[in-house]
């Protein structure tokens, strides 16, 4: 019986070695995948950042673009109403040069009045 035990216990020992043995490729194979995993995960936060950054500066630019076109839309509106406003004054001088000191006169006097100057 001894010989049977020894070689009985020589053969769980082999056993053990090769489950042992099988665990730490299996470890090793599941280290391997976690870096994998984080290297992944790394460079997909890296490519998500970069791609946050190129929208913010498309927005960026686009909303300059939006200024200048509102800034120069509104100085048109400006040019046209200084243009409105110089015609129509040129017109009201043109009707009665002398009249216009009067109209003047009026106008400021009706201003001055609602402010109780």
């Amino acid at each position: 019986m001894a010989v049977t035990t020894a070689a009985s216990e020589a053969a769980t020992v082999e056993a053990l070695k090769q489950i042992k043995a099988a665990e730490q490729e299996w470890e090793a194979k599941a280290q391997a995948a976690r870096a994998r995993r984080d290297q992944t995960v790394a460079a997909a936060r890296v490519d998500a950042a970069a791609a946050v950054a190129r929208a913010v500066a498309e927005l960026e630019k686009g909303r300059l673009q939006a200024v200048e076109a509102a800034r120069a839309d509104a100085d048109l509106e400006a040019a046209r109403i200084r243009a409105d406003g110089e015609r129509a004054a040129r017109a009201a001088g043109a009707d009665d040069p002398a009249g216009l000191s009067a109209k003047k006169a009026a106008l400021l006097a009706a201003v001055l009045g609602e402010f109780g100057a």
